[in-house]
């Protein structure tokens, strides 16, 4: 029996998509090829299944995107990085006052 193919814009997507399925009971096979890119094959008969949970997925996890590629290859900025820094900065800014400074 012929595969129905589901295609992907990246891998990490057709990573992302083929856990939802597999957490659906749906059976996938990531596929990749250097012209047509990525995609999950999955039997004709799941295939309804499969963009439903799909469907569903992207619903839930819209506006999550934090990250944000960089013009640099191979680089993201997560802003939850930006919260950390200016966490540490005050946590600094108090250890370094001189009436606190003695305590240590």
């Amino acid at each position: 029996m012929e595969s129905t193919v589901i295609p992907a814009y990246s891998r990490r997507q057709a990573m992302d998509w083929s856990l939802v399925l597999a957490s659906q009971d749906v059976p996938t096979t990531i596929l990749h090829d250097p012209q047509s890119g990525w995609a999950l094959a999955v039997e004709p008969t799941d295939y309804e299944r499969a963009m439903e949970a799909i469907r569903l997925y992207r619903l839930e996890n819209r506006g999550w995107n934090w990250q944000q590629h960089l013009p640099w290859p191979g680089l993201d900025f997560h802003f939850g990085s930006l919260i950390i820094c200016f966490v540490l900065a005050f946590m600094h800014a108090l250890a370094s006052r001189s009436d606190i400074a003695h305590w240590a």
